[in-house]
């Protein structure tokens, strides 16, 4: 019985640890006017997405961390008691990625709130690894390789330093298969919310099975990555998919590929066969919101 208890406790603990490899993390400290740090500080984080609240307290040494965050844009309001409140506003957290947000409390009246300026560093101190953030503008209105297959979001892995891909191949396939620092191709480790999701056939990627219109943004790390993702050799793929929020959100697209409406070529109409047939059409459309059933359940 007891054997059996283990296992499941550490099964539990394997399933959070998956978890947490696509979260980002808010971290900081919180000083005064002089410097001197200021413990006891209650700080909120608020998502406005979807208006889910959290609330931690500064240490005796003025830090605080919020963990397990999905990617988005947060705000952190600080207050205690003899200061004013510090707000700010549009906290990025990026998948896998660690945002460092110290605040600066001014002693005045509780009643008044001073905005503080959030901005990305230009050194990360607070992990090791080395990587790559592709964000959702970009997955969206990029163009994405198509060969005869579905749209690929592997193929943005070549937008990251150190990552080499044969582009005249589907990035889904062992040919086209992204090689990073050096590494083998079809080496990399490939995370869709925090699980593997690499074939046990060759270990290539099994992105079709998400599409573009879910993914909210990956991070390609190339190396120095800690010991959660210690099954690669070759880099990690790291996909977190899109969130729900309190409204109704979309996006439809449709790319055409007709030869009626390319270019004429230089020797077009000069032989027999004339031009070319090149025709593709690929459409896509997403929609996502809260489950809302009137009287019986509210997900907002």
């Amino acid at each position: 019985m007891n054997c059996r208890k283990y296992a499941v406790i550490a099964l539990l603990a394997l399933t959070t640890l998956l978890h947490a490899q696509d979260r980002g993390t808010i971290t900081g400290q919180v000083l005064d006017t002089s410097g001197a740090i200021v413990p006891a500080a209650k700080i909120t984080l608020t998502n406005p997405a979807n208006g889910q609240k959290t609330t931690v307290a500064t240490d005796n040494s003025g830090s605080y961390t919020f963990l397990s965050l999905t990617a988005g844009r947060y705000n952190v309001l600080a207050e205690k008691d003899g200061f004013r409140r510090a707000e700010a506003s549009n906290v990025v957290v990026q998948v896998s990625t660690t945002s460092r947000l110290d605040i600066q409390m001014q002693v005045g009246d509780v009643q008044q709130t001073i905005q503080v300026e959030s901005s990305a560093p230009l050194l990360q101190t607070d992990r090791s690894d080395l990587g790559t953030v592709v964000d959702n503008k970009a997955i969206q209105q990029l163009p994405l390789f198509i060969n005869g297959g579905l749209r690929s979001n592997v193929a943005f892995t070549s937008l990251a330093p150190g990552v080499a891909m044969n582009l005249t191949s589907d990035p889904d396939t062992v040919g086209g298969a992204p090689r990073i620092a050096g590494g083998q191709s079809n080496g990399a480790s490939l995370l869709v919310d925090g699980a593997e999701s690499m074939s046990e056939r060759r270990n290539d990627p099994q992105m079709r099975v998400v599409s573009a219109e879910a993914v909210e943004e990956f991070k390609v790390q190339t190396s120095a990555y800690s010991a959660e993702f210690g099954r690669a050799s070759n880099g990690v793929l790291n996909f977190t998919t899109k969130s729900g929020s309190n409204a109704l959100h979309g996006t439809a697209m449709l790319q055409l590929r007709h030869e009626k409406l390319n270019a004429k070529g230089f020797f077009w109409g000069t032989t027999a066969r004339g031009e070319s047939v090149q025709r593709q059409h690929v459409e896509a459309a997403s929609i996502g919101g809260p489950i809302f059933i009137p009287k019986v359940y509210d997900g907002r």
